[in-house]
């Protein structure tokens, strides 16, 4: 059987200040874990519950942004 050819992903020039934001977003909260900082995953909206996180001094982390993330870069799990 001949090998599959990997189909190219045509990704957005947008897609990649969008992953270096991610990056330092996700390393951010990983530094102030480490700092022992209480960190939270929140599952809310940014412009809803930021505020409120922010006046308890927590850092927060948005893993929904995450799929989207993925999915613009074609890393995705398909299904």
């Amino acid at each position: 059987m001949a090998a599959e050819k990997k189909k190219a992903i045509s990704r957005l020039k947008s897609m990649y200040p969008l992953r270096a934001k991610v990056d330092e977003t996700y390393a951010k909260s990983v530094e102030a874990m480490k700092a022992g900082k209480p960190t939270v995953w929140a599952m809310v909206n940014s412009w809803e519950g930021d505020v409120v996180l922010k006046a308890m001094d927590l850092e927060t982390v948005y893993p929904e942004n995450y799929s989207t993330v993925c999915a613009s870069a074609g890393t995705a799990e398909s299904y």
